[in-house]
């Protein structure tokens, strides 16, 4: 285990660019994640494991430089739904978006959940004691029912189904998988789909708009 650490961490400050007050990665688009034996993790959360020795559990890793793509373990701290809400409202941040009045979600916390999610490390009754809402509420994100505007959702991330649904930036890692001579099946087993649709890709029967250069 201990080794395992090391190589976990050597692997974070090989994708570090900045240490400029904030730990900026190489990584590009929502929150920056790391790949471990065949999952996907938060990096943030990984992060704060690996450098403080605490496992997150069911608790959110907050901000309090209120950069999402921050991984200084020192800008990192842990802290339920409600200490998140509390320490955005003390800094006078208030969620944009949202415009229903009873909606009980924010898009920013949506982006949450689905990071949450994709990670596979929580259940979603966990997910949904985090955020104080039903565990209906967080099925409907993950199936996308509900949320479908935010990117990303309706991915159907803890289901392999081959209706599976892609986006754009998923379908550039694919093109890019198979100009490198990945196997359709392997390709579709990461992505959740069913290996016909990534044999459609590549034929290019289907995303033709996309490409990964």
């Amino acid at each position: 285990m201990p080794g395992q650490i090391l190589q976990i961490k050597e692997r974070i400050e090989a994708c570090i660019i900045s240490k400029d007050g904030c730990w900026l990665t190489k990584y590009t688009g929502g929150r920056p994640k790391i790949r471990i034996n065949g999952k996907n993790h938060l990096l943030a959360r990984k992060v704060y494991e690996v450098y403080k020795s605490v496992f997150p559990g069911n608790m959110l890793v907050c901000h309090t430089c209120d950069n999402p793509h921050c991984i200084n373990p020192e800008h990192l701290f842990l802290g339920t739904h409600r200490d998140n809400m509390l320490d955005r409202n003390r800094k006078g941040r208030q969620a944009k978006g949202s415009r229903h009045g009873h909606a009980k979600l924010t898009e920013t916390q949506v982006m949450e959940i689905r990071d949450l999610l994709s990670e596979k490390t929580l259940r979603i009754c966990q997910i949904a004691e985090i955020f104080g809402v039903k565990p209906g509420i967080i099925s409907d994100i993950n199936t996308g029912k509900k949320w479908t505007h935010v990117q990303g959702i309706g991915a159907r991330i803890n289901l392999r189904r081959s209706n599976a649904k892609l986006n754009d930036d998923q379908v550039k890692q694919i093109k890019k998988m198979l100009f490198e001579g990945i196997s359709t099946r392997k390709i579709g087993q990461q992505f959740g789909v069913d290996h016909k649709t990534i044999v459609a890709i590549r034929q290019n029967k289907t995303w033709v708009h996309i490409s990964f250069d």
